[in-house]
């Protein structure tokens, strides 16, 4: 979608990208449990009680496998994923209303938890955090608004790289 324009700018965790693309560097990203106010697991959230509750996993292509299934799988574990949504705010949207825990990311669910009246727990599984990505075509970082949507991203979102700028 990026290389046909149909899409500007891509925000992802990838860690390498073609030459064509630019990425540039947002910030770190890792994920927690999250579900609603008053669930069990945020009362004991341990590795076995994360497998036997059902869970809601985020997929665009509503592919029921995900990064937490290959974790598991490689454990020899696997957990119940009973509901996928393409996208995030459905997600917690759906974890509101439900018994259902979901793997999100820590900002999104920290910045939401109060509007939906979620609560949230470190995930059971160690994991090293995404490197978050705003990625873009080189040609299209020739566009002064896209190369300003970026370079505010970056100002913005990666506040450790301002502290070296003069005031």
């Amino acid at each position: 979608m990026l290389e046909t324009r149909e899409l500007d700018v891509a925000v992802l965790p990838l860690h390498a990208v073609p030459p064509r693309f630019e990425a540039r560097r947002l910030y770190d990203e890792d994920f927690v449990v999250a579900m609603r106010k008053g669930h069990a697991f945020a009362r004991a959230p341990n590795e076995a009680a994360f497998c036997r509750s059902r869970h809601l996993l985020v997929s665009l292509d509503g592919n029921s496998v995900g990064f937490v299934d290959e974790m598991l799988a490689k454990r020899g574990l696997e957990r119940r994923v009973a509901v996928t949504v393409p996208t995030f705010m459905m997600a917690l949207d759906c974890l509101s209303k439900s018994d259902l825990i979901a793997a999100l990311p820590r900002r999104l669910v920290r910045r939401q938890a109060a509007r939906f009246g979620l609560v949230f727990v470190d995930l059971p599984l160690k994991r090293k955090s995404d490197s978050i990505e705003a990625i873009t075509t080189k040609a299209a970082m020739k566009d002064a608004g896209i190369a300003w949507l970026i370079e505010t991203a970056v100002a913005l979102l990666a506040p450790t790289r301002q502290s070296n700028r003069p005031a």
